[in-house]
């Protein structure tokens, strides 16, 4: 038995109602938690949203989870039954960090547009994505959904919903329902290394060069990631410079000093951007090592992430509009790329 809480998710401009949602632990008919019922929140994807409310200390972690939900923007619910790999579950949460804490602490359930559920764990600092999986569509005519919503019809308690959420109804407007295959590429796998390279970047002739020897360099002090698949990775134990399976990267920073002065550079990308280039880069094999170049001269501005994989005559850059940049040193900011929009607080 380990301490542990569960919650939902969901995408903020896509929320979702859990009817049931049964995490079985044992043979018993009363042994199982829910994952909660939470609804119209702006937590990003894979973000815990009731974990500090749900509390498992002492329980046995699950074996199977069982869910019927209801996506409001769609009017659809969906109904899943998958066995969790439990094992895989109590070796995760017998992790320890450098203090000795639990590294794992929640389970998170997500749901998605048109059918899609994530199952991540997740601690303060590190989260991983265990399962994306597929529903199958319920009638509004099933009895589990009729009993639930009572005297309510489906339709009336989404619309309501919407309307209740400015973010939610004005996407919806202005966006409509998102491309169905939306979730199933931003939950995609891949295998890669960050490569930060603190270089000089020569304007004349176009290239990237290494510091003189009497020159003081850029010394690495970590790298952080939140990726669009809704983990993200703050360990800062060196870990994201070694190949790891993980998401296409939302935002990643990364930390060096020069002497007394600290620096941060705040890495921001599309998603939508990043597919051409991840297909370009990996084509159908997405366990191909590729190594994400992060190019950093602080002295001249110059911040130039690409991916490079071995046959590759050359990086391929990733283009500006594909990528925003956010610089501080010493904690005061220092540049913004041209392009740059985020919201106060993008980085968190």
């Amino acid at each position: 038995m380990v301490n542990y809480s569960t919650s939902e998710s969901f995408p903020p401009a896509y929320p979702a109602k859990a009817i049931s949602s049964f995490l079985y632990y044992g043979e018993e008919e009363d042994d199982w938690i829910d994952v909660g019922q939470m609804i119209c929140t702006h937590p990003e994807w894979g973000e815990p949203t009731a974990a500090y409310e749900i509390s498992r200390d002492g329980y046995p972690l699950p074996f199977r989870l069982q869910l019927t939900w209801l996506s409001v923007v769609e009017e659809k619910t969906y109904s899943l039954n998958e066995n969790l790999n439990r094992q895989e579950l109590e070796a995760l949460f017998n992790q320890k960090d450098d203090r000795g804490n639990q590294l794992f602490r929640y389970i998170t359930v997500g749901m998605a547009p048109f059918g899609g559920v994530a199952l991540w764990t997740s601690g303060y600092k590190k989260s991983l994505l265990l399962a994306w999986m597929k529903c199958q569509e319920v009638a509004p005519e099933d009895e589990e959904v009729k009993s639930f919503f009572g005297k309510t019809s489906v339709n009336s308690f989404c619309r309501d919903a919407i309307i209740a959420d400015a973010l939610v109804s004005n996407n919806l407007s202005n966006h409509g329902l998102p491309d169905p295959h939306l979730f199933d590429r931003m939950m995609q796998q891949f295998t890669y290394r960050f490569q930060p390279i603190l270089k000089k970047w020569d304007d004349d002739r176009k290239e990237w060069t290494d510091y003189a020897e009497d020159e003081k360099k850029p010394e690495l002090d970590f790298v952080e990631v939140k990726c669009h698949d809704g983990t993200f990775d703050r360990l800062r134990d060196g870990s994201l410079l070694n190949y790891h399976e993980a998401g296409k990267p939302s935002r990643v920073c990364v930390g060096w000093h020069v002497g007394k002065r600290e620096y941060s550079a705040y890495f921001f990308f599309s998603h939508d951007e990043l597919v051409p280039l991840f297909r370009t880069c990996y084509g159908a094999h997405p366990e191909t090592k590729v190594d994400f170049l992060l190019q950093i001269d602080p002295e001249n501005n110059k911040y130039e992430p690409a991916l490079f994989r071995y046959g590759m005559k050359e990086p391929l850059a990733i283009p500006e509009n594909a990528c925003q940049v956010l610089v501080f040193r010493n904690k005061f900011e220092c540049f913004r790329s041209p392009n740059y929009s985020q919201p106060k607080g993008a980085w968190r």
